[in-house]
């Protein structure tokens, strides 16, 4: 719009130069939404990516992890705080009763002070995190921890964790296995900011990933017990047909045989001497040895009193 003080018509080629930057200032306008629109969804993205690069973090980690969960919890919650911009997240397993913590990120000096000389059970309140997960098996998101009637009322665990710990917002997602909790991922921000639906969708996902790692470790641990069972087992029958076959090839000669058996007997029960004795009149006489330990003389045989 332009306006002048005196009556004085605007020119042809003044209307049209105003038109033209109109027609600019629409330009510019679409560019501005343009250029918006491509930045949030380099973000969308950019995040997308950020997170599958931490799944697959987290796979690898689980790989080269069999035996140990540790490194694959301290992964999870490594990615939780960076992608969720979470100060602190806690990884708890659950017993059936309660709450253990085997993996931590972020806490404060104060508040790791504070678990030192109090319970971790920071569940016993009916408005806790994770009471509500137990009583839910959902995800609880809780946007101020200062609102709750158990902060108001001086409870002094969610005191210390708003306190000591700086918790505003928090998250917790179960961690579950066949519709049974095992677990739940806590993640925390010092500031009131709710968690959006996609950061409450990745922490689900390392949710399923800790169970996964979990079982996985069950699984190998089992099977590694199975086989060295199936190992000593084996070892135990060969050595028992090693002396079947030292006893048919020495028809008039026991000594092989009693040697055969002190070399396998220290090798599979882990003995590192092992003596054969027999009993010889009123004497325990050694007639076979496998070790370093001098053996004895001959040595009266003990016997009961008949009456």
């Amino acid at each position: 719009v332009m306006r002048r003080q005196e009556v004085r018509p605007f020119t042809d080629r003044e209307i049209q130069l105003l038109e033209t930057f109109a027609a600019q200032a629409v330009i510019a306008i679409e560019n501005v939404r343009l250029f918006k629109e491509l930045a949030a969804r380099n973000a969308e993205i950019t995040e997308a990516l950020e997170q599958q690069t931490a799944t697959s973090e987290i796979l690898r980690v689980i790989s080269r992890s069999p035996t140990d969960i540790q490194p694959v919890f301290d992964a999870i919650l490594e990615n939780a705080t960076r992608l969720c911009d979470a100060h602190m997240a806690v990884l708890r397993l659950y017993d059936g009763e309660r709450f253990h913590r085997v993996a931590q990120r972020g806490f404060t000096r104060e508040f790791a002070r504070w678990l030192l000389t109090e319970s971790d059970n920071h569940g016993d309140h009916p408005e806790s995190v994770s009471r509500q997960m137990i009583a839910a098996q959902r995800p609880i998101h809780i946007l101020d921890h200062q609102e709750s009637a158990s902060y108001r009322s001086g409870d002094p665990p969610l005191v210390a964790l708003v306190e000591l710990g700086g918790v505003r917002t928090a998250l917790g997602v179960p961690m579950q296995k066949e519709g049974r909790l095992v677990g739940a991922i806590m993640v925390n921000r010092r500031e009131v900011r709710a968690f959006t639906q996609k950061q409450i969708d990745l922490v689900s996902t390392f949710a399923d990933q800790a169970v996964i790692a979990i079982e996985n470790v069950r699984l190998f641990k089992e099977l590694q017990t199975r086989n060295a069972e199936v190992t000593e087992s084996l070892e135990q029958q060969t050595a028992t047909a090693d002396i079947l076959k030292v006893i048919s090839s020495s028809p008039t000669d026991t000594q092989p045989v009693f040697d055969a058996v002190a070399e396998s007997a220290a090798r599979l029960c882990g003995a590192h001497d092992v003596v054969i004795r027999l009993v010889e009149g009123n004497e325990h006489r050694a007639v076979a040895h496998h070790g370093p330990i001098p053996v004895m003389p001959p040595f009266a045989v003990a016997r009961a009193n008949p009456g």
